[in-house]
């Protein structure tokens, strides 16, 4: 009789993870926002996966599609090289 409440346990596990991995994911495509084309945006996801912050994400493929930098965005990707 315990194997029914295992289960039910797994699987209620498994909608929480679920869930917690779609609002994670719906987070980092609302950052991302607008001004990138899908390449970039999918090099934004790829890169925010490796661990990189979202906003140091969106600098290091504005460096690599030669679109403009900010200086305060030059100044905090200097940091990353460090």
């Amino acid at each position: 009789m315990n194997e029914p409440r295992d289960f039910n346990a797994l699987f209620e596990q498994l909608g929480k993870a679920t869930n917690k991995a779609l609002n994670a994911y719906e987070n980092l495509i609302y950052e991302i926002g607008t001004g990138f084309d899908v390449e970039q945006n999918e090099r934004i996801c790829h890169l925010a996966s490796k661990g990189f912050d979202t906003s140091d994400a969106k600098i290091i493929v504005k460096i690599e599609s030669d679109m403009t930098v900010e200086l305060e965005e030059l100044e905090r990707f200097s940091e990353l090289l460090n």
